[in-house]
């Protein structure tokens, strides 16, 4: 799984100022966004801290995504028990006998591509085959 490094950086938001900003440093937050807070009302050192603690832990939060992703994944399959176990499994009662049909047919030894075509449908339109 990729993802954009900007993910990482870009798009943050600051709910309280209701901003959405770029972090790659302190630095050049402070030089980009330093005079846009403080007309936003964050004009104290504390105000300024807690910006920048919000904006570590969202950094991250995204850094961790696809551990923490994985723990859910984890903890989900150990503890979940389906309530109904027959929802998950597509008994053949289920399927319209023409397409149980199709499927047989591919299954055996002697099926062809154009006695597949013979037993799938085709509908006027974008001229795609239809299973029944």
């Amino acid at each position: 799984f990729f993802i954009c490094a900007c993910y990482f950086s870009h798009n943050i938001s600051l709910k309280v100022y209701k901003l959405h900003v770029v972090f790659n440093n302190e630095k050049e937050f402070l030089e980009r966004y330093g005079a846009t807070l403080k007309q936003c009302g964050c004009d104290t050192a504390e105000k300024l801290d807690d910006v920048l603690a919000t904006i570590q832990v969202e950094v991250k939060r995204r850094a961790n995504r696809e551990t923490d992703r994985a723990n859910r994944c984890d903890a989900i399959a150990q503890k979940y028990i389906a309530l109904h176990r027959d929802a998950y499994a597509i008994k053949e009662s289920y399927l319209d006998p023409a397409f149980i049909r199709i499927v047989k047919y591919c299954k055996s030894p002697g099926s062809t591509v154009d006695g597949l075509m013979e037993l799938i449908t085709e509908e006027k339109g974008n001229e795609r085959g239809v299973f029944p």
